[in-house]
C-alpha cells in the first residue's frame, strides 16, 4: 500500500485518539520529511476526523453475532430479569406490610368506636 497523507493521518489518529490535531500535524509532516514537501495543518485532522465519524455513522459495521455472544446477551438478560422480580417482589412484600398496618390501624378504631358507644349505652 501507497503511503500518502490521508493513509498517515488517519493511523495517527487512530492510534493517538486524545492528541491534538496540531501535533497530530506535525507528525505527518515530520513522517514525510525527506521524502517530499507535506503541508498539514490542524485543520486538514480535524477534517479526517470528521469525515471518519461520518462515514462511520452512515456505514455502521455489523457485529457478527455468535452463538456464545448471544448465550452471554441471554445470560445477562436473565439477570437482569432476576433484579427486576426481586425488586417486584419487595415492593409488593413493602406494600402488603403498610396495608396489613393499616387494616389493624382501622380495626383499632372500630374496637375503640365500640367500646364508646357501648359506654354510652351503659350510661344512658
Amino acid at each position: 500500500m501507497t503511503k500518502t497523507v490521508s493513509s498517515v493521518a488517519r493511523e495517527l489518529i487512530k492510534a493517538n485518539p486524545t492528541m491534538k490535531n496540531e501535533d497530530i500535524a506535525k507528525m505527518v509532516i515530520e513522517s514525510f520529511a525527506g521524502e517530499r514537501e507535506v503541508k498539514t495543518t490542524a485543520a486538514c485532522i480535524a477534517w479526517y476526523k470528521s469525515k471518519d465519524k461520518k462515514d462511520a455513522k452512515d456505514n455502521p459495521v455489523k457485529e457478527v453475532r455468535t452463538v456464545a455472544k448471544i448465550e452471554e446477551e441471554i445470560a445477562l438478560l436473565q439477570m437482569e430479569l432476576e433484579e427486576l422480580k426481586e425488586a417486584e417482589a419487595k415492593k409488593l412484600v413493602d406494600e402488603e406490610a403498610e396495608l396489613i398496618a393499616k387494616l389493624a390501624k382501622i380495626q383499632e378504631i372500630k374496637e375503640a368506636k365500640a367500646k364508646e358507644e357501648q359506654q354510652e349505652e351503659e350510661t344512658v
